[in-house]
C-alpha cells in the first residue's frame, strides 16, 4: 500500500501540479480548505500532510490547523508551504518549512525524507 499524503493548498493551479508530481508514488488526498482539511485528515488518516500556510482571507492558518491536528495525532509530520516567510517558532513542530515556488525535485526529496524517517 502507497504511503498517504493529504495536500492542503487553496490555490488550484498548485494543488494539481502537487498531486502530479506525487501521485504516481504515493497515495495523495487533497484540499482546498481549513474545514475541508480537517475533514479528510479524520477521514483518510494520511501520515504526512504538506500545508499551505495561508489558505486565504476565510479560513484558518496552515500553522494553527496543523497544531490542531498534531494536538489530535502528535505522530503525523507536517510540511508547509509559503510564498512568504512568516515567523515559525518551535509551538509549530513543522517537520520542514518550503518556500514557493517548490521545485518538484525539492518537493520528492523532503517527502521522501520524512516518510522514511
Amino acid at each position: 500500500m502507497k504511503n498517504r499524503i493529504l495536500i492542503v493548498e487553496d490555490q488550484t493551479p498548485l494543488l494539481d501540479l502537487y498531486k502530479q508530481i506525487l501521485g504516481s508514488r504515493y497515495e495523495v488526498i487533497t484540499a482546498q480548505s481549513d474545514v475541508e482539511a480537517f475533514d479528510k485528515f479524520f477521514e483518510h488518516c494520511p501520515c504526512l500532510i504538506l500545508m499551505d500556510y495561508n489558505l486565504g482571507p476565510h479560513s484558518l492558518t496552515g500553522d494553527v490547523i496543523c497544531r490542531q491536528i498534531m494536538d489530535l495525532e502528535p505522530e503525523t509530520k507536517v510540511i508547509c508551504m509559503s510564498g512568504n516567510s512568516p515567523e515559525y517558532d518551535a509551538r509549530n513542530r513543522f517537520y520542514g518549512v518550503l518556500t514557493k515556488p517548490v521545485g518538484a525535485v525539492e518537493l520528492k526529496e523532503v517527502v521522501e525524507r520524512a516518510l522514511a524517517e
